[in-house]
């Protein structure tokens, strides 16, 4: 399993109407999602970021590029998602994880 995290910021005053807008996605992006190897996706919020914390089983670029492929666009989703989130994103980079094997620090 793959784990990406991606942190996305909310445009100001977006926070409730984007809450309610995803409280749950579309029926066929969620199939979409799956299909294309999405295992979870959580998003978490603190003030205005949003963290995003997917598990796919391929690789996130694998993922996108299967999305791409295999799905019909779906442009009022991503509208009204644009209308609440600020283009562009980041990608931390991992630090430090703790399991029952261990620990690995980069």
């Amino acid at each position: 399993m793959r784990t990406t995290v991606i942190v996305t910021r909310l445009r100001l005053g977006r926070a409730q109407s984007y809450a309610r807008l995803h409280s749950e996605i579309p029926e066929h992006r969620y199939r979409s999602l799956l299909d294309s190897g999405v295992v979870s996706w959580e998003i978490w919020r603190y003030r205005r970021v949003l963290i995003h914390v997917i598990v796919s089983a391929i690789p996130f670029d694998q993922l996108q590029r299967c999305m791409e492929d295999t799905s019909e666009p779906d442009t009022s989703w991503d509208r009204a998602i644009s209308m609440h989130v600020k283009r562009g994103s980041s990608s931390p980079r991992l630090l430090w994880r703790m399991d029952d094997t261990g620990q690995t620090a980069d």
